[in-house]
Protein backbone atom coordinates (compact mmCIF):
# COMPACT_ATOMS: atom_id res chain seq x y z
CA UNK A 1 0.00 0.00 0.00
CA UNK A 2 1.60 3.24 -0.68
CA UNK A 3 0.21 6.87 -0.17
CA UNK A 4 0.21 9.04 -3.16
CA UNK A 5 0.99 12.87 -2.14
CA UNK A 6 2.67 13.84 -5.42
CA UNK A 7 2.42 12.48 -9.30
CA UNK A 8 4.20 9.11 -9.92
CA UNK A 9 4.49 6.88 -12.41
CA UNK A 10 3.48 3.12 -11.70
CA UNK A 11 2.88 0.14 -13.53
CA UNK A 12 -0.87 1.34 -14.20
CA UNK A 13 0.60 4.59 -15.78
CA UNK A 14 0.38 7.86 -13.99
CA UNK A 15 -0.57 8.64 -10.59
CA UNK A 16 -2.13 12.00 -9.37
CA UNK A 17 -2.94 13.18 -5.96
CA UNK A 18 -6.40 13.68 -6.17
CA UNK A 19 -9.07 12.11 -3.71
CA UNK A 20 -9.13 8.54 -4.56
CA UNK A 21 -7.85 4.33 -3.54
CA UNK A 22 -7.75 1.90 -6.62
CA UNK A 23 -5.93 -1.07 -6.92
CA UNK A 24 -3.11 -1.51 -9.83
CA UNK A 25 -2.89 -5.20 -10.93
CA UNK A 26 0.28 -4.58 -12.63
CA UNK A 27 2.43 -3.86 -9.62
CA UNK A 28 0.01 -5.76 -7.41
CA UNK A 29 -0.48 -2.45 -5.34
CA UNK A 30 -2.87 -0.45 -3.33
CA UNK A 31 -2.15 3.09 -4.10
CA UNK A 32 -4.37 6.30 -1.91
CA UNK A 33 -4.75 9.59 -1.44
CA UNK A 34 -5.13 9.83 2.62
CA UNK A 35 -7.98 12.90 2.22
CA UNK A 36 -9.91 10.74 0.51
CA UNK A 37 -10.61 8.24 3.38
CA UNK A 38 -10.68 11.17 5.51
CA UNK A 39 -13.59 11.99 4.11
CA UNK A 40 -15.67 9.09 4.26
CA UNK A 41 -15.04 9.13 7.12
CA UNK A 42 -16.77 12.22 7.98
CA UNK A 43 -19.70 11.61 5.75
CA UNK A 44 -20.24 7.75 6.51
CA UNK A 45 -18.40 7.12 9.99
CA UNK A 46 -15.21 5.47 10.96
CA UNK A 47 -15.61 2.03 9.31
CA UNK A 48 -16.19 3.55 5.82
CA UNK A 49 -12.54 3.50 5.37
CA UNK A 50 -11.78 0.60 6.51
CA UNK A 51 -14.57 -1.16 4.06
CA UNK A 52 -13.25 0.85 1.03
CA UNK A 53 -9.60 -0.66 1.82
CA UNK A 54 -11.16 -4.33 1.93
CA UNK A 55 -12.28 -3.56 -1.37
CA UNK A 56 -9.15 -3.32 -2.76
CA UNK A 57 -8.07 -6.17 -1.28
CA UNK A 58 -10.62 -7.68 -3.19
CA UNK A 59 -8.90 -7.16 -6.05
CA UNK A 60 -6.09 -8.00 -4.90
CA UNK A 61 -7.31 -11.50 -4.43
CA UNK A 62 -8.53 -11.70 -7.88
CA UNK A 63 -5.30 -10.90 -9.40
CA UNK A 64 -3.76 -13.39 -7.18
CA UNK A 65 -5.81 -16.18 -8.19
CA UNK A 66 -6.21 -14.45 -11.55
CA UNK A 67 -10.01 -14.17 -11.45
CA UNK A 68 -11.14 -12.80 -14.45
CA UNK A 69 -15.05 -11.53 -15.48
CA UNK A 70 -17.22 -10.88 -18.07
CA UNK A 71 -17.18 -7.17 -17.67
CA UNK A 72 -15.19 -4.67 -15.26
CA UNK A 73 -19.30 -4.13 -13.50
CA UNK A 74 -19.18 -8.18 -12.70
CA UNK A 75 -15.32 -7.65 -11.33
CA UNK A 76 -16.02 -4.46 -9.25
CA UNK A 77 -19.13 -5.95 -7.59
CA UNK A 78 -17.29 -9.26 -6.55
CA UNK A 79 -14.94 -6.84 -5.15
CA UNK A 80 -17.79 -5.51 -3.06
CA UNK A 81 -18.82 -8.94 -2.00
CA UNK A 82 -15.19 -9.65 -0.86
CA UNK A 83 -16.00 -6.61 1.19
CA UNK A 84 -18.99 -8.04 2.67
CA UNK A 85 -17.10 -11.11 3.18
CA UNK A 86 -14.57 -9.04 5.36
CA UNK A 87 -16.80 -7.30 7.05
CA UNK A 88 -18.80 -10.17 8.53
CA UNK A 89 -15.35 -11.28 9.66
CA UNK A 90 -14.44 -8.74 11.70
CA UNK A 91 -18.18 -8.80 12.85
CA UNK A 92 -17.70 -11.98 14.05
CA UNK A 93 -14.20 -11.06 16.10
CA UNK A 94 -15.97 -8.59 17.96
CA UNK A 95 -14.37 -5.57 15.56
CA UNK A 96 -17.73 -3.68 14.84
CA UNK A 97 -19.27 -1.33 16.59
CA UNK A 98 -23.12 -0.60 16.78
CA UNK A 99 -23.72 1.10 13.07
CA UNK A 100 -20.96 -0.32 11.21
CA UNK A 101 -22.49 -2.32 9.16
CA UNK A 102 -24.88 0.71 7.65
CA UNK A 103 -21.64 2.80 7.20
CA UNK A 104 -20.96 0.58 4.67
CA UNK A 105 -24.61 0.20 3.08
CA UNK A 106 -24.60 3.70 3.02
CA UNK A 107 -21.42 4.35 1.40
CA UNK A 108 -22.27 1.52 -1.18
CA UNK A 109 -25.47 3.39 -2.25
CA UNK A 110 -23.83 6.33 -2.28
CA UNK A 111 -21.09 5.53 -4.83
CA UNK A 112 -23.75 3.50 -7.15
CA UNK A 113 -23.81 4.60 -10.56
CA UNK A 114 -26.65 6.33 -11.99
CA UNK A 115 -29.31 4.27 -13.99
CA UNK A 116 -28.52 4.46 -17.47
CA UNK A 117 -24.70 4.57 -17.10
CA UNK A 118 -22.94 2.45 -19.46
CA UNK A 119 -21.35 -0.59 -18.02
CA UNK A 120 -18.00 0.14 -19.12
CA UNK A 121 -18.17 3.86 -18.47
CA UNK A 122 -14.75 5.43 -16.37
CA UNK A 123 -15.41 4.18 -12.97
CA UNK A 124 -18.03 2.15 -13.56
CA UNK A 125 -18.39 -0.15 -10.40
CA UNK A 126 -22.63 -0.95 -10.18
CA UNK A 127 -25.86 0.62 -9.82
CA UNK A 128 -26.40 1.45 -6.01
CA UNK A 129 -29.06 -1.87 -5.51
CA UNK A 130 -26.35 -3.96 -7.35
CA UNK A 131 -23.79 -2.81 -5.12
CA UNK A 132 -25.66 -3.47 -1.69
CA UNK A 133 -26.88 -6.89 -3.16
CA UNK A 134 -23.19 -7.89 -3.13
CA UNK A 135 -21.69 -6.46 -0.19
CA UNK A 136 -24.88 -8.58 1.53
CA UNK A 137 -24.02 -11.83 -0.60
CA UNK A 138 -20.80 -11.70 0.78
CA UNK A 139 -22.00 -10.74 4.85
CA UNK A 140 -23.80 -13.93 4.38
CA UNK A 141 -22.67 -16.25 2.04
CA UNK A 142 -19.05 -15.54 2.85
CA UNK A 143 -16.45 -15.25 -0.45
CA UNK A 144 -16.65 -19.00 -1.68
CA UNK A 145 -20.66 -19.47 -1.39
CA UNK A 146 -21.42 -15.84 -1.45
CA UNK A 147 -19.06 -14.20 -3.95
CA UNK A 148 -18.75 -17.33 -6.14
CA UNK A 149 -14.66 -16.85 -5.68
CA UNK A 150 -13.26 -17.63 -8.17
CA UNK A 151 -16.53 -17.35 -10.78
CA UNK A 152 -13.83 -18.01 -13.53
CA UNK A 153 -10.21 -18.64 -13.11
CA UNK A 154 -7.44 -18.19 -15.60
CA UNK A 155 -4.67 -20.72 -16.68
CA UNK A 156 -1.61 -19.32 -14.61
CA UNK A 157 1.89 -20.69 -16.25
CA UNK A 158 2.92 -24.26 -14.76
CA UNK A 159 5.11 -23.78 -11.99
CA UNK A 160 9.09 -23.31 -12.80
CA UNK A 161 11.21 -25.66 -11.08
CA UNK A 162 12.86 -23.78 -7.78
CA UNK A 163 15.63 -22.99 -8.83
CA UNK A 164 14.45 -20.65 -11.49
CA UNK A 165 12.51 -17.56 -11.57
CA UNK A 166 8.56 -17.21 -13.44
CA UNK A 167 8.79 -13.81 -15.07
CA UNK A 168 5.49 -13.46 -16.46
CA UNK A 169 4.16 -11.19 -19.41
CA UNK A 170 3.57 -8.51 -17.63
CA UNK A 171 7.27 -8.08 -15.96
CA UNK A 172 9.01 -7.94 -19.39
CA UNK A 173 11.19 -4.69 -20.07
CA UNK A 174 8.93 -1.81 -20.17
CA UNK A 175 10.11 0.67 -22.73
CA UNK A 176 9.93 4.29 -21.93
CA UNK A 177 7.48 5.89 -24.47
CA UNK A 178 7.56 9.17 -25.69
CA UNK A 179 5.42 11.86 -24.53
CA UNK A 180 2.31 12.60 -26.72
CA UNK A 181 3.46 16.15 -28.52
CA UNK A 182 0.00 17.38 -29.08
CA UNK A 183 -3.14 17.09 -27.26
CA UNK A 184 -5.93 15.01 -28.16
CA UNK A 185 -8.92 17.32 -29.56
CA UNK A 186 -12.54 16.26 -28.56
CA UNK A 187 -15.21 18.51 -29.77
CA UNK A 188 -16.99 21.16 -27.94
CA UNK A 189 -20.26 20.61 -29.99
CA UNK A 190 -21.19 17.79 -32.14
CA UNK A 191 -21.43 18.19 -36.15
CA UNK A 192 -25.07 16.83 -36.40
CA UNK A 193 -28.37 18.83 -37.69
CA UNK A 194 -29.55 18.35 -34.03
CA UNK A 195 -26.15 19.65 -32.22
CA UNK A 196 -28.47 22.79 -30.42
CA UNK A 197 -30.44 19.58 -28.19
CA UNK A 198 -27.06 17.78 -27.06
CA UNK A 199 -25.42 19.02 -23.70
CA UNK A 200 -22.22 17.74 -22.30
CA UNK A 201 -23.06 15.22 -19.76
CA UNK A 202 -19.61 14.21 -18.55
CA UNK A 203 -15.91 14.35 -20.12
CA UNK A 204 -12.56 13.77 -18.20
CA UNK A 205 -8.95 12.42 -18.66
CA UNK A 206 -8.70 8.38 -18.90
CA UNK A 207 -5.67 6.95 -16.44
CA UNK A 208 -4.32 3.90 -17.64
CA UNK A 209 -5.62 2.30 -14.90
CA UNK A 210 -9.11 3.07 -15.65
CA UNK A 211 -8.54 1.67 -19.51
CA UNK A 212 -6.99 -1.41 -17.70
CA UNK A 213 -10.45 -1.85 -16.18
CA UNK A 214 -12.98 -0.94 -18.66
CA UNK A 215 -11.23 -3.56 -21.02
CA UNK A 216 -11.63 -6.21 -18.07
CA UNK A 217 -13.02 -8.57 -20.05
CA UNK A 218 -9.42 -9.49 -21.48
CA UNK A 219 -7.46 -10.57 -19.20
CA UNK A 220 -4.25 -9.73 -20.40
CA UNK A 221 -5.27 -5.86 -20.93
CA UNK A 222 -2.56 -4.29 -18.87
CA UNK A 223 0.34 -6.53 -20.79
CA UNK A 224 -1.21 -5.38 -23.93
CA UNK A 225 -1.47 -1.79 -22.91
CA UNK A 226 2.55 -1.69 -22.23
CA UNK A 227 3.31 -3.28 -25.38
CA UNK A 228 1.51 -0.79 -27.20
CA UNK A 229 2.52 1.88 -25.26
CA UNK A 230 -0.62 3.61 -24.22
CA UNK A 231 0.13 7.35 -23.59
CA UNK A 232 -2.79 9.29 -22.98
CA UNK A 233 -6.53 9.20 -23.17
CA UNK A 234 -10.14 11.54 -23.02
CA UNK A 235 -13.84 11.39 -23.25
CA UNK A 236 -16.91 13.23 -23.60
CA UNK A 237 -20.18 12.16 -23.45
CA UNK A 238 -23.42 14.18 -24.67
CA UNK A 239 -26.96 13.52 -24.21
CA UNK A 240 -29.74 15.22 -26.21
CA UNK A 241 -33.57 15.03 -24.36
CA UNK A 242 -35.61 14.76 -27.35
CA UNK A 243 -33.64 13.62 -30.76
CA UNK A 244 -35.45 13.43 -34.07
CA UNK A 245 -36.91 10.19 -35.10
CA UNK A 246 -33.81 7.79 -36.07
CA UNK A 247 -30.88 10.35 -34.36
CA UNK A 248 -28.78 9.80 -31.39
CA UNK A 249 -29.89 10.94 -28.47
CA UNK A 250 -26.38 9.60 -26.57
CA UNK A 251 -22.47 9.68 -27.55
CA UNK A 252 -19.74 9.04 -26.29
CA UNK A 253 -16.31 9.59 -27.66
CA UNK A 254 -13.10 8.26 -26.51
CA UNK A 255 -9.48 8.97 -28.28
CA UNK A 256 -6.26 7.21 -26.88
CA UNK A 257 -2.70 7.92 -28.04
CA UNK A 258 -0.32 5.06 -28.54
CA UNK A 259 3.24 4.37 -29.19
CA UNK A 260 2.79 4.32 -33.27
CA UNK A 261 0.47 3.23 -35.70
CA UNK A 262 0.77 -0.29 -35.95
CA UNK A 263 0.57 -0.14 -31.82
CA UNK A 264 -3.40 1.96 -32.60
CA UNK A 265 -4.05 -0.22 -35.46
CA UNK A 266 -3.89 -3.26 -32.95
CA UNK A 267 -5.95 -1.63 -30.94
CA UNK A 268 -8.83 -1.20 -32.32
CA UNK A 269 -9.69 -5.36 -32.66
CA UNK A 270 -8.79 -5.42 -29.20
CA UNK A 271 -10.91 -2.60 -27.58
CA UNK A 272 -13.79 -3.79 -29.85
CA UNK A 273 -13.67 -7.55 -28.45
CA UNK A 274 -13.89 -6.28 -24.77
CA UNK A 275 -16.84 -3.95 -25.79
CA UNK A 276 -19.00 -6.70 -27.49
CA UNK A 277 -17.60 -9.45 -24.64
CA UNK A 278 -20.98 -10.40 -22.62
CA UNK A 279 -23.32 -8.57 -24.65
CA UNK A 280 -25.62 -8.59 -27.22
CA UNK A 281 -23.12 -6.08 -29.42
CA UNK A 282 -22.51 -7.82 -32.88
CA UNK A 283 -19.67 -6.61 -35.72
CA UNK A 284 -21.26 -4.64 -38.41
CA UNK A 285 -20.24 -3.39 -41.72
CA UNK A 286 -17.64 -0.59 -40.90
CA UNK A 287 -17.51 2.65 -42.54
CA UNK A 288 -14.94 4.45 -44.55
CA UNK A 289 -13.12 6.38 -41.29
CA UNK A 290 -9.20 6.46 -40.35
CA UNK A 291 -6.62 4.10 -41.21
CA UNK A 292 -8.43 0.50 -39.95
CA UNK A 293 -11.82 0.48 -38.37
CA UNK A 294 -14.13 -2.20 -36.40
CA UNK A 295 -18.40 -1.44 -36.07
CA UNK A 296 -20.28 -2.73 -33.37
CA UNK A 297 -24.03 -2.53 -33.28
CA UNK A 298 -26.98 -4.25 -31.22
CA UNK A 299 -29.72 -3.34 -28.80
CA UNK A 300 -28.98 -1.10 -25.52
CA UNK A 301 -31.00 -0.21 -22.91
CA UNK A 302 -32.33 3.65 -24.39
CA UNK A 303 -32.41 2.43 -27.68
CA UNK A 304 -30.13 1.26 -30.86
CA UNK A 305 -26.44 1.70 -30.32
CA UNK A 306 -23.72 1.90 -33.39
CA UNK A 307 -20.17 1.89 -32.40
CA UNK A 308 -17.13 2.12 -34.31
CA UNK A 309 -13.18 2.29 -33.49
CA UNK A 310 -11.04 3.47 -35.67
CA UNK A 311 -7.64 4.40 -36.14
CA UNK A 312 -5.68 7.27 -37.62
CA UNK A 313 -1.99 7.27 -37.16
CA UNK A 314 -1.04 6.38 -33.29
CA UNK A 315 -4.60 7.85 -32.95
CA UNK A 316 -7.59 5.17 -31.50
CA UNK A 317 -11.03 6.78 -31.94
CA UNK A 318 -14.40 5.22 -30.35
CA UNK A 319 -17.62 7.03 -31.14
CA UNK A 320 -20.87 5.40 -29.52
CA UNK A 321 -23.86 6.72 -30.34
CA UNK A 322 -28.01 5.61 -29.29
CA UNK A 323 -31.07 6.19 -30.61
CA UNK A 324 -34.59 5.76 -29.47
CA UNK A 325 -35.66 4.60 -32.89
CA UNK A 326 -33.20 3.30 -35.42
CA UNK A 327 -29.34 2.78 -35.75
CA UNK A 328 -27.27 5.98 -35.79
CA UNK A 329 -24.97 5.04 -38.08
CA UNK A 330 -24.52 8.50 -40.25
CA UNK A 331 -24.59 10.48 -37.13
CA UNK A 332 -21.50 7.71 -35.48
CA UNK A 333 -19.52 8.00 -39.09
CA UNK A 334 -20.23 11.93 -39.34
CA UNK A 335 -18.63 12.41 -35.86
CA UNK A 336 -15.99 10.01 -36.39
CA UNK A 337 -14.75 12.01 -39.61
CA UNK A 338 -14.79 15.26 -37.91
CA UNK A 339 -13.38 14.02 -35.08
CA UNK A 340 -10.37 12.45 -36.77
CA UNK A 341 -10.03 15.24 -38.89
CA UNK A 342 -8.94 17.35 -36.47
CA UNK A 343 -6.44 15.67 -34.93
CA UNK A 344 -2.44 16.10 -34.92
CA UNK A 345 -0.71 13.77 -37.24
CA UNK A 346 2.37 12.62 -36.50
CA UNK A 347 4.89 12.26 -39.22
CA UNK A 348 4.97 7.93 -38.80
CA UNK A 349 5.52 5.69 -41.01
CA UNK A 350 2.02 3.85 -41.81
CA UNK A 351 1.88 0.04 -40.81
CA UNK A 352 1.13 -0.74 -44.63
CA UNK A 353 4.18 1.06 -45.96
CA UNK A 354 6.82 -1.03 -44.16
CA UNK A 355 10.57 -1.67 -45.70
CA UNK A 356 10.04 -4.74 -48.22
CA UNK A 357 10.90 -7.71 -46.54
CA UNK A 358 14.02 -9.70 -46.98
CA UNK A 359 13.84 -13.28 -47.01
CA UNK A 360 15.00 -14.74 -43.22
CA UNK A 361 15.36 -17.81 -44.90
CA UNK A 362 19.33 -16.90 -45.89
CA UNK A 363 19.62 -16.43 -41.93
CA UNK A 364 18.64 -20.01 -41.00
CA UNK A 365 21.20 -22.54 -41.05
CA UNK A 366 22.24 -25.07 -43.78
CA UNK A 367 24.18 -26.70 -40.86
CA UNK A 368 23.56 -26.28 -37.06
CA UNK A 369 26.62 -25.44 -34.98
CA UNK A 370 26.60 -28.29 -32.74
CA UNK A 371 29.07 -31.30 -32.37
CA UNK A 372 26.73 -34.14 -33.46
CA UNK A 373 25.76 -31.83 -36.70
CA UNK A 374 26.32 -34.92 -39.31
CA UNK A 375 23.16 -36.73 -37.68
CA UNK A 376 20.95 -34.18 -38.55
CA UNK A 377 19.06 -34.00 -41.78
CA UNK A 378 16.37 -30.57 -43.17
CA UNK A 379 12.76 -32.43 -42.70
CA UNK A 380 11.19 -29.23 -43.74
CA UNK A 381 11.69 -25.70 -44.96
CA UNK A 382 9.36 -23.85 -46.08
CA UNK A 383 8.26 -19.83 -46.04
CA UNK A 384 5.02 -19.57 -44.13
CA UNK A 385 1.96 -18.16 -45.68
CA UNK A 386 0.13 -14.94 -43.68
CA UNK A 387 -2.57 -17.64 -42.16
CA UNK A 388 -0.34 -20.16 -41.62
CA UNK A 389 1.16 -17.81 -38.94
CA UNK A 390 -1.94 -16.56 -37.54
CA UNK A 391 -3.19 -20.43 -37.53
CA UNK A 392 -0.15 -21.33 -35.17
CA UNK A 393 -1.70 -19.18 -32.37
CA UNK A 394 -4.95 -20.32 -30.11
CA UNK A 395 -6.74 -18.00 -31.58
CA UNK A 396 -6.68 -17.37 -35.30
CA UNK A 397 -9.28 -14.77 -35.24
CA UNK A 398 -7.65 -12.66 -32.77
CA UNK A 399 -4.45 -13.26 -33.95
CA UNK A 400 -4.74 -12.24 -37.36
CA UNK A 401 -5.83 -8.14 -36.94
CA UNK A 402 -2.61 -8.38 -34.46
CA UNK A 403 -0.34 -9.28 -36.98
CA UNK A 404 -1.75 -6.80 -39.39
CA UNK A 405 -1.49 -4.37 -37.11
CA UNK A 406 2.35 -5.20 -36.24
CA UNK A 407 3.05 -5.06 -40.11
CA UNK A 408 3.97 -8.62 -40.19
CA UNK A 409 5.99 -8.91 -43.63
CA UNK A 410 7.61 -12.38 -43.83
CA UNK A 411 8.21 -15.97 -41.81
CA UNK A 412 10.63 -18.41 -42.86
CA UNK A 413 10.62 -21.73 -41.26
CA UNK A 414 13.42 -24.39 -41.41
CA UNK A 415 13.74 -27.44 -39.14
CA UNK A 416 16.17 -30.59 -38.85
CA UNK A 417 15.93 -33.66 -36.89
CA UNK A 418 18.95 -36.54 -35.91
CA UNK A 419 18.55 -39.79 -36.43
CA UNK A 420 20.81 -40.67 -32.77
CA UNK A 421 21.94 -37.48 -30.77
CA UNK A 422 24.28 -37.88 -28.05
CA UNK A 423 22.79 -38.48 -24.38
CA UNK A 424 21.61 -34.80 -23.39
CA UNK A 425 21.99 -32.58 -26.55
CA UNK A 426 19.01 -32.19 -29.25
CA UNK A 427 17.34 -34.19 -31.55
CA UNK A 428 15.31 -32.20 -33.34
CA UNK A 429 16.00 -28.45 -33.86
CA UNK A 430 13.01 -25.93 -35.29
CA UNK A 431 14.03 -22.64 -36.44
CA UNK A 432 11.74 -19.48 -37.39
CA UNK A 433 12.11 -16.02 -38.19
CA UNK A 434 9.42 -13.65 -38.91
CA UNK A 435 10.03 -10.11 -40.50
CA UNK A 436 7.77 -7.05 -38.77
CA UNK A 437 7.52 -3.41 -39.43
CA UNK A 438 9.57 -1.64 -36.63
CA UNK A 439 11.38 -2.62 -33.51
CA UNK A 440 7.97 -1.43 -31.38
CA UNK A 441 5.79 -3.81 -33.39
CA UNK A 442 8.79 -6.81 -32.08
CA UNK A 443 8.00 -6.03 -29.09
CA UNK A 444 4.23 -6.54 -28.71
CA UNK A 445 4.97 -9.65 -31.07
CA UNK A 446 7.46 -11.34 -28.60
CA UNK A 447 4.80 -11.10 -26.04
CA UNK A 448 1.89 -12.11 -27.98
CA UNK A 449 4.06 -16.03 -29.95
CA UNK A 450 5.46 -16.39 -26.22
CA UNK A 451 2.04 -16.30 -24.92
CA UNK A 452 0.50 -18.35 -27.49
CA UNK A 453 3.20 -21.16 -26.98
CA UNK A 454 2.18 -20.98 -22.91
CA UNK A 455 -1.47 -21.46 -24.26
CA UNK A 456 -0.91 -24.66 -25.06
CA UNK A 457 0.29 -25.51 -21.33
CA UNK A 458 3.25 -28.29 -21.40
CA UNK A 459 5.48 -25.40 -21.58
CA UNK A 460 6.42 -22.51 -18.89
CA UNK A 461 8.84 -20.16 -18.02
CA UNK A 462 12.68 -20.18 -17.41
CA UNK A 463 15.76 -17.52 -17.14
CA UNK A 464 16.64 -16.71 -20.75
CA UNK A 465 19.86 -16.10 -21.68
CA UNK A 466 21.21 -12.27 -22.42
CA UNK A 467 20.92 -12.40 -26.12
CA UNK A 468 19.32 -9.97 -28.99
CA UNK A 469 18.38 -7.57 -28.29
CA UNK A 470 15.06 -9.11 -26.24
CA UNK A 471 14.64 -12.79 -25.41
CA UNK A 472 12.41 -15.07 -23.59
CA UNK A 473 12.78 -18.79 -22.70
CA UNK A 474 10.36 -21.54 -22.70
CA UNK A 475 10.75 -25.50 -21.16
CA UNK A 476 8.93 -28.58 -20.86
CA UNK A 477 8.07 -31.85 -21.42
CA UNK A 478 7.19 -33.24 -24.37
CA UNK A 479 5.83 -36.94 -25.93
CA UNK A 480 9.67 -37.31 -27.03
CA UNK A 481 11.76 -35.49 -24.00
CA UNK A 482 12.40 -32.33 -22.87
CA UNK A 483 11.61 -29.08 -25.13
CA UNK A 484 13.39 -25.59 -24.58
CA UNK A 485 12.52 -22.98 -26.70
CA UNK A 486 14.44 -19.24 -27.20
CA UNK A 487 13.02 -16.20 -28.89
CA UNK A 488 15.18 -13.55 -29.61
CA UNK A 489 15.00 -10.33 -31.11
CA UNK A 490 17.43 -8.53 -33.61
CA UNK A 491 16.51 -5.47 -35.84
CA UNK A 492 13.32 -5.83 -37.65
CA UNK A 493 13.21 -10.05 -36.83
CA UNK A 494 11.57 -11.89 -34.12
CA UNK A 495 13.53 -15.99 -34.33
CA UNK A 496 12.45 -18.51 -32.25
CA UNK A 497 14.77 -21.83 -31.98
CA UNK A 498 13.10 -24.96 -30.48
CA UNK A 499 14.94 -28.16 -29.47
CA UNK A 500 14.02 -31.63 -28.09
CA UNK A 501 16.62 -33.70 -26.39
CA UNK A 502 15.24 -37.54 -25.16
CA UNK A 503 17.33 -36.75 -21.95
CA UNK A 504 18.29 -33.54 -20.35
CA UNK A 505 17.45 -29.96 -21.44
CA UNK A 506 18.90 -28.87 -24.88
CA UNK A 507 19.36 -25.33 -23.96
CA UNK A 508 23.28 -25.27 -25.16
CA UNK A 509 22.16 -26.63 -28.21
CA UNK A 510 19.67 -23.85 -28.67
CA UNK A 511 21.55 -21.45 -27.75
CA UNK A 512 24.36 -22.15 -29.87
CA UNK A 513 21.66 -21.97 -33.47
CA UNK A 514 20.26 -18.51 -32.13
CA UNK A 515 23.85 -16.95 -32.07
CA UNK A 516 24.62 -18.44 -35.56
CA UNK A 517 21.24 -17.03 -37.01
CA UNK A 518 21.99 -13.45 -35.00
CA UNK A 519 25.47 -13.03 -35.82
CA UNK A 520 24.01 -13.56 -39.62
CA UNK A 521 21.45 -10.89 -39.53
CA UNK A 522 22.06 -7.62 -40.72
Amino acid sequence: MIVVDRAISIACGTVRPVPNAFYCAGDRTIYLVPQFLVDQERQFGDYAPIAILSHEWGHHVQNLLVVTGPSRKQMELQADCLMGAFTHHADERGLLDYGDFLEVLNSAIDAGDDVFLPEDYPGAHGQPEDRVKALTKGYGGGPVIGCQLPFRTGSAPAPTPPSQTLPPISMFPRFPQPPVNEPLVLPRSLPLSHAACFRTERDGVFTLQEVISRLGAMPDASSRMQQWGWQDGNYRVFACAGPPKGEASWVEINLHCFADAASAWATVDFFAAARSAGTTLMRADPPGAGDHVVALTGPAVNGKEFTIYASQGPILLRVTDVSPSGIPFMNVLTIAQSVLATQPRTAQQPASQANAPMSAATFLPDRLPLAHADCFDVREDETLSFDEVSNRFPDPAEAAPLLRGWGWQRSDYRSFTGASAPAGQAAWIDASAHQFADANSLRQALNSFVEARVAYGYLSYTLAPTIGEQSAALTGPTPTGTEYTLYATSGPFLVRVTGIAPSGTPSGDVVAVMEQILVAMP
